[in-house]
């Protein structure tokens, strides 16, 4: 601590000097020692674990204050609350900051004035806060808090009450750090509301792999039965022909790249690009009509293992689910396989929200605020401090890993790693050394829902009652195909007669929904348009399939990766501009404790063995 103080001092001495030095050298104003510091204070909200003791958790909040007073001119107060307690305290804060604005900002007692560090000289803040045991605020206040339930974020954010982050840096930066799927989560009406914390998304490829062996023998190509609905002959074949082989292991619950929202809005994206449109799954859907009976079909022929509880059988065709791509062909004991990829992994906004750290709308200081919000996203030091607590107290490094030091109860420090910022930027606790990199292949192609960050509003009440009937007819409609009291034709046109009946019909030429879910559709194409428009495949996955494609399919494929790309940058560059234009500056790089950055992902991934043994890709 006395060592970090000299030092602090040394620094308050330098800026002092290069001030009075450069002021010389322009205009001959007078920068002198007794220039008030600036300094802003925060307070800042964060949730704990109940084992961390008050006593560590002010010595660990000084220390932090240590760097960001005399770097930063911050002084922060830094509330720990374990999260039972965490939320109340956090509305009482927001509760009294609000009626301080409302009462028109009072001004600070001259009995309590003499504490007011923004006044004091640089000098004497440097002094005033390094003797600090603890941090008191002269009014109410709330600056930064930690929100670790999208629900609330989003009502949060909708409600008015988080500050929109001025990203004061470069978007292409940022994503070094946050993966651009998750920085999408806090993205609300075109506007960021929070930086989020990264993590392993729970994302799974969908594979079919086909026995090349039963595939030559029938006369069949990977290219023929790469639809579910087209497999019905093979599949026959197997069950007649191959005592030894079930025809398929499981079927998916939906064709590949199909996505439903409210069991009532249907969607189909592909490898390349994500949809920016949906139709109700009970409107005139060939498609899924198509599947639906395909499903049932093989089901009822005895083609399906799972149907029949049937476990580690051989299989002709197998439905498999891997967390990275698998090998396209391999060969065991003496039978060739070949995976032909039917699906990316898909993640809604809330799958792809851990945490966030925010800005409140009552903030008096809302850009220092987003700075400090900055820091502890992307500078080691801090977010080390923050998450573990003071180095060679509470933990110590060893090959850049954390390793947590014994301490008496009453100086314990311990935080959750997706409360407290980005977790790519601290070191890694010992144990846990592969996490990030592991994280980091799991999320390369994890690609955003259509559906992201889609939440459909309504101008007025019927509106409402017509979309809530529409719904319940879906899921009526779904009920009785499950349940076999229906046929899947006779449920189809039932619901569709019903949902024309309420005003759910195409327009003359048959381009555009009309009514209620013409809105609908334009707010979803809106959400996706503005959610989506980040993500960018990987090369490895957009050609994954290629050797499957005809020859117009394969130039319709460069095509269409063209246009995704041309799409991508333009986004980012826009991202970039938007970023620089929120105070004119970008951010200098800062150095990363952890293995490399998002962004580097794919080269590491593609160094990864894919596993393409199957027993290895198994579910």
């Amino acid at each position: 601590m006395k060592i970090k103080k000299i030092l602090s001092l040394i620094l308050a001495l330098a800026m002092i000097l290069s001030a009075l030095f450069l002021s010389g050298c322009d205009d001959g104003s007078n920068n002198d020692e007794n220039e008030t510091s600036g300094i802003v204070t925060l307070n800042m909200f964060v949730i704990t674990e109940k084992e961390t003791s008050k006593e560590a958790a002010k010595r660990v909040q000084m220390a932090i204050n240590e760097i960001t007073v005399p770097q930063y001119k911050m002084l922060v107060k830094i509330n720990y609350y374990t999260a039972d307690e965490y939320w109340d305290a956090l509305y009482e804060a927001e509760k009294a900051a609000v009626k301080y604005i409302e009462d028109g900002k009072p001004v600070i007692s001259a009995s309590e004035d003499y504490r007011n560090i923004a006044k004091m000289t640089f000098n004497e803040a440097i002094d005033y806060a390094f003797e600090l045991k603890d941090v008191d605020l002269l009014r109410p206040q709330l600056d930064i808090f930690v929100v670790d339930d999208y629900d609330k974020f989003l009502k949060m954010a909708r409600d008015g009450r988080l500050s929109a982050i001025d990203v004061t840096y470069d978007r292409k930066v940022l994503t070094k750090y946050i993966h651009p799927t998750i920085m999408a989560a806090t993205t609300v009406d075109k506007k960021v509301y929070g930086v989020p914390t990264n993590f392993a998304m729970d994302g799974r490829y969908e594979f079919l792999v086909f026995n090349k062996n039963l595939l030559d023998k029938y006369d069949y190509t990977v290219h023929d039965l790469r639809d579910i609905e087209r497999m019905g002959g093979y599949l026959e074949l197997i069950k007649q022909n191959e005592p030894d082989y079930y025809p398929i292991n499981d079927l998916p619950e939906l064709a590949g790249g199909v996505e439903t929202y409210d069991n009532l809005l249907y969607t189909t994206s592909d490898l390349i690009s994500i949809s920016q449109s949906t139709i109700p799954m009970f409107l005139n859907n060939t498609k899924y009509i198509k599947f639906l009976k395909a499903v049932k079909s093989y089901k009822d022929s005895g083609y399906v293992a799972a149907e029949d509880g049937v476990e580690d059988a051989k299989y002709a065709v197998e439905l498999v689910y891997s967390d990275r791509l698998l090998d396209k062909e391999w060969e065991e004991d003496g039978v060739k396989y070949q995976a032909y990829l039917y699906d990316l992994p898909r993640v809604s906004a809330r799958e792809a929200f851990k945490s966030a750290m925010c800005v409140s709308a009552y903030s008096l200081n809302s850009a220092k605020a987003a700075k400090l919000v900055e820091l502890f996203n992307t500078d080691w030091e801090l977010a080390d401090m923050l998450q573990y607590g003071i180095r060679n107290e509470h933990y110590r490094l060893e090959d850049d890993v954390v390793v947590p030091i014994t301490v008496s109860e009453d100086n314990t420090y311990k935080m959750d790693n997706f409360l407290t910022g980005n977790v790519y930027v601290k070191h890694p606790l010992a144990g846990e050394e592969d996490y990030v990199k592991e994280a980091k292949i799991t999320n390369i192609s994890v690609a955003p829902s259509a559906f992201f960050g889609f939440d459909v509003t309504f101008s007025n009440a019927s509106d409402e009652s017509v979309y809530r009937c529409v719904e319940m007819i879906s899921k009526k409609a779904i009920s009785l195909i499950e349940s076999g009291e229906m046929s899947i034709d006779d449920a189809f046109n039932i619901a569709n007669k019903e949902l024309n009946a309420l005003g759910c019909t195409w327009n003359s030429d048959g381009t555009a929904l009309q009514g209620v879910f013409g809105n609908v559709c334009k707010q979803m194409e809106d959400a996706a348009k503005n959610n989506t428009k980040f993500y960018k495949s990987t090369d490895e996955v957009k050609r994954y399939n290629e050797k499957y494609l005809s020859k117009e399919e394969l130039a319709e494929m460069e095509r269409e990766i063209a246009e995704a790309d041309a799409a991508a940058n333009e986004a980012e560059g826009e991202g970039t501009e938007e970023g620089a234009e929120g105070t004119g500056e970008v951010t200098e790089g800062t150095e990363n404790a952890g293995e490399g950055t998002e962004t580097e992902a794919g080269d590491e991934a593609g160094d990864e063995e894919a596993g393409g043994e199957a027993e290895a890709a198994e579910d």
